[in-house]
């Protein structure tokens, strides 16, 4: 498996990924992660925007032709009320085959990103993973990472 610089061509393999990890979240929690029935076509033309942009960094793991696994982040401000040495990285949308290849694939492309992100002298790293996805959140934990903040969420009756 190669680790690599994600290109347009991989932008389909990567739409499919993430759509597959959106109805196993929205499994978890039907409001919150609720999947728009055009959710693909969006990703697809907001995958196309990122793989291009230079302010987004993402990877790919690929086996012959076939992604594995893939992770994006980009660089974010931190809020000026909090003291760090320098610029925080959040990754959002990363997902792996079938959900099941975290400690395997998952953990290669995490260790990648932060070995990348160690030259860029970002100073933290901040992953976004569902509350309910025990295999995403045990890597994480192998790797280091902590829990930081949790969002809590309801559906909101509606006003007569």
């Amino acid at each position: 498996m190669q680790i690599r610089r994600a290109e347009l061509s991989d932008v389909s393999q990567m739409v499919a990924l993430i759509e597959e990890m959106r109805r196993q979240y929205q499994a978890f929690q039907p409001i919150f992660w609720r999947k728009a029935e055009n959710s693909a076509a969006i990703t697809d033309s907001f995958f196309r925007m990122m793989v291009s942009d230079a302010s987004w960094f993402v990877f790919a793991a690929v086996d012959g032709k076939t992604l594995e696994g893939f992770i994006s982040a980009r660089e974010v401000p931190v809020p000026p009320v909090y003291v760090l040495d320098g610029p925080t990285v959040v990754v959002d949308d990363f997902a792996v085959h079938n959900g099941r290849n975290w400690e395997s694939i998952g953990r290669q492309l995490l260790d990648h990103f932060m070995g990348f992100a160690q030259k860029q002298h970002w100073r933290q790293i901040i992953v976004v993973a569902a509350d309910l996805d025990a295999s995403k959140s045990a890597m994480l934990r192998a790797a280091g990472l902590t829990i930081a903040s949790n969002w809590w969420t309801m559906t909101l009756p509606e006003r007569s």
